[in-house]
């Protein structure tokens, strides 16, 4: 089973944002539909403020991976609490480095940081690893991707680099 670092926040019973947040390591299914946190079984779900919920008590969550500049609460400061054994891996994320299971920051090399990025997404999210596939619509937009935002994240990507990837553009 896929493990990730992963920011999940408790929204069931809290004011916006107000529920307790963790930076800790999740276990995802093959499918990337069901998660598992400290004996929870969570299943992916689009909720109005969460993506996940407990399959047995229904509480809500919302979980993404986590953001270098600390911005992983939608609507509040509130800093999630780190779990030790992710500790060491989510202060060298913070300092630039990958998380484990991601693809490690390119380098410019004189390209434009997020024209290597948005190649690196493409390549990758074309890769059968990845697996998923666009469509071409009369609109030159790409439509029918599943999960990119979640993938992006994946990947260590910008949400900007992922719209690049879903709309097709490759800068450089």
């Amino acid at each position: 089973m896929p493990e990730r670092i992963m920011y999940v926040h408790l929204k069931t019973g809290y004011n916006t944002d107000r529920g307790p947040a963790w930076i800790t390591r999740l276990q995802f299914s093959k499918s990337w539909q069901t998660c598992y946190f400290r004996g929870r079984t969570l299943e992916r779900y689009s909720g109005f403020d969460s993506n996940f919920y407990d399959v047995d008590t229904g509480e809500e969550f919302w979980i993404s991976g986590p953001k270098r500049d600390r911005t992983d609460a939608r609507y509040s400061s509130q800093q999630p609490e780190v779990d030790e054994d992710v500790r060491a891996e989510y202060e060298a994320f913070l300092s630039g480095a990958p998380l484990p299971g991601r693809l490690p920051p390119m380098t410019t090399g004189g390209e434009s940081g997020h024209g290597r990025s948005c190649q690196r997404a493409n390549s990758a999210l074309m890769s059968s690893e990845v697996g998923l596939q666009g469509q071409r619509h009369d609109s030159g937009h790409s439509e029918g991707w599943t999960d990119l935002g979640l993938r992006a994240d994946q990947m260590g990507l910008s949400r900007s680099d992922s719209w690049a990837v879903k709309e097709g553009y490759s800068h450089g």
